[in-house]
């Protein structure tokens, strides 16, 4: 991926990305576990799509319940665990 493109991800990232770090406790266990996401809400559909194409993540319609007072819809790119890690190393530089 060139210079570029990942400076138009970060930039993407950085205005409507979330990091989210979740503990949980394990069930019938004592252990901890913690969970990666990453989330990038837009209301341009393709933009999610291509960050779940070049990502590996997932897209999403988030909800549809506003559009009959003028909202238009919103779609969330989500990625979880390792490959989110992986993502956000990749926009660091």
């Amino acid at each position: 991926m060139n210079n570029k493109t990942l400076a138009y991800i970060a930039g993407y990232t950085d205005g409507d990305g979330c990091f989210n770090l979740r503990k949980s406790k394990v069930k019938d266990s004592n252990r901890i576990k913690y969970q990666a996401t990453f989330i990038i809400s837009s209301t341009n559909e393709d933009v999610i799509k291509y960050f779940a194409k070049k990502f590996q993540g997932t897209y999403r319609l988030s909800s549809d319940k506003l559009k009959h007072i003028g909202h238009k819809p919103q779609y969330h790119f989500i990625i979880r665990g390792r490959k989110s890690l992986r993502f956000i190393q990749n926009m660091m530089p």
